[in-house]
């Protein structure tokens, strides 16, 4: 009531109302994008590219540079890249001694494209 003066109780709510019911509609779709973009990440072939990327990172590094470079996957499907993007630095971290922060962090600027 103190940001809409103007607007009575019955408008203010009604609205709200019908905007939760229309941001309800928009989180659900989001989250289909990302479930589906989950479901490609762990298929086979992804998950088989994956491993085989994983495995180039030998030293701290080469595995920062690996996964900044990762990039091709935001192009696929943009709820793909980011959880291929996770699952690679997991990978990584599992492989190699280093601090994951600075992996997850390195893994995530192909969310710029």
């Amino acid at each position: 009531m103190i940001f809409a003066p103007k607007g009575s109780s019955q408008t203010i709510l009604t609205g709200w109302y019908k905007g939760i019911f229309d941001i309800l509609a928009f989180a659900f779709q989001m989250v289909l994008v990302l479930v589906t973009g989950y479901a490609l990440s762990n298929s086979r072939p992804v998950r088989g590219g994956r491993n085989r990327l994983a495995g180039l990172a030998t030293t701290p590094r080469r595995a920062i540079v690996l996964t900044n470079r990762d990039r091709h996957d935001h192009f696929v499907n943009w709820g793909c890249g980011p959880v291929v993007a996770g699952l690679l630095a997991r990978e990584i971290a599992k492989r190699i001694r280093i601090d994951f922060g600075w992996l997850v962090a390195g893994a995530y600027p192909g969310w710029i494209i």
